[in-house]
């Protein structure tokens, strides 16, 4: 039996919306619609926000945690990296470069 995941990018489910990318509503639609989403995560000054190319939306453990079965989190810089390495539930990644 073949198992298939779709996976979102940033939200996006039919073509880049550079616009709505990272957009915590714009994920919870794709949520809603079956998919799982990669998400990226930036650390600052202790504070979470999701943004591909910079910190844009705020956000909180409580968001990541309460969707953790269906979120890939890219970690945008190592400070996010090494907060997220202390949390176990979560599916997270970190390179250098895109």
């Amino acid at each position: 039996m073949s198992l298939k995941k779709l996976i979102s990018h940033r939200g996006n489910i039919s073509g880049p919306k550079i616009s709505l990318e990272n957009d915590p509503e714009y994920i919870l639609k794709a949520l809603s619609l079956g998919y799982d989403c990669e998400v990226d995560i930036w650390l600052v000054e202790k504070e979470l926000y999701l943004g591909h190319d910079e910190p844009t939306y705020k956000t909180s453990m409580d968001f990541l945690l309460q969707h953790e079965k269906y979120l890939w989190v890219h970690c945008k810089n190592f400070e996010a990296l090494e907060f997220l390495n202390k949390i176990k539930e979560l599916n997270y990644f970190w390179h250098q470069e895109d």
